[in-house]
């Protein structure tokens, strides 16, 4: 029976059996049939994403976009972190005597600020020569390796006392900025939560953790380090507000490397024969136009 091997569950005396989480998994495991996604929807999905994705973030807000409206879901993205990104140029704008503001500017068009406060006023010719010398040795590096070199260098000036250490500890403030996650996650489709999609209880506690996105930051990456499309129930996360809810995500990169995610937050009891293709394709076009970039760039 399968109500005694755990798979089945009799909430009430007058309703029927329902799977059980344990039940659920063999299902999306072992039984869970994948639909194949239409030629024709494929192809509008793909071509809505190349015509409406300029930067990284933009793919994959279009890209969330797409999916809620396709699987009548909330969906949530992990933008392409800032470390992963080639840095073009640093520039450094004067506010006042004592404040600084570092502009960062990336190969992909995407654009960082951060004040910086040095220790002592630094005059207009020497933050000239910073950004020289940064653009001279670091341009078209990834913002994570420029700055592992530039703490070593640090590290070595300061060490040395040479007399460029405190230029070179203010371009290293420059790129220091810890990413926020209100830039770093993006959530699509909360309205599909309103409009009777999944139960009301379950939508409350979904919202509240569509709303969290320094929680949902840590969920996508930790998405992204798993191999191919997942199914996650809340109870698995840790993330008490999704206590109730399941997870489809996949993993997207580039070079073979995984850096973020996408996926669809919803109902235990989701259509998985649609959800789990939709989610997949989207993660696999994210890649095919991510990698078209790179080879242009």
């Amino acid at each position: 029976d399968l109500t005694v091997q755990g798979l089945l569950s009799k909430p009430h005396t007058s309703s029927g059996r329902i799977p059980t989480q344990a039940g659920l998994r063999i299902y999306i495991d072992e039984l869970l049939p994948r639909r194949r996604l239409s030629v024709g929807m494929r192809g509008e999905f793909d071509r809505v994403l190349h015509e409406g994705a300029g930067r990284p973030s933009t793919l994959v807000r279009a890209a969330s976009r797409q999916l809620a409206s396709i699987c009548c879901s909330a969906t949530i993205g992990r933008c392409l972190p800032m470390a992963e990104s080639k840095v073009k140029r640093l520039d450094f704008v004067t506010l006042n005597p004592d404040r600084l503001l570092a502009v960062l500017v990336f190969s992909d068009g995407e654009v960082a600020t951060r004040p910086i406060t040095p220790q002592h006023p630094i005059p207009e010719a020497d933050l000239i020569r910073a950004k020289n010398y940064f653009n001279a040795s670091w341009s078209g590096n990834r913002l994570s390796e420029i700055k592992a070199l530039l703490r070593a260098e640090l590290v070595h000036a300061e060490k040395e006392r040479r007399p460029d250490a405190p230029l070179l500890r203010v371009t290293a403030s420059a790129v220091a900025a810890a990413e926020s996650p209100d830039d770093a996650v993006v959530v699509e489709g909360r309205t599909y939560l309103l409009e009777g999609h999944v139960e009301s209880h379950q939508a409350t506690s979904i919202i509240q953790a569509l709303d969290d996105k320094q929680i949902l930051l840590e969920l996508l990456d930790e998405i992204a380090s798993q191999d191919g499309p997942q199914v996650v129930f809340g109870a698995e996360t840790q993330i008490k507000a999704l206590k109730h809810c399941t997870v489809v995500s996949a993993p997207y990169g580039i070079e073979e490397r995984a850096i973020g995610a996408v996926a669809i937050i919803g109902s235990v009891r989701m259509d998985y024969a649609k959800i789990v293709p939709w989610v997949a394709h989207t993660a696999r076009t994210i890649n095919m136009i991510l990698h078209q970039r790179t080879q242009a760039a």
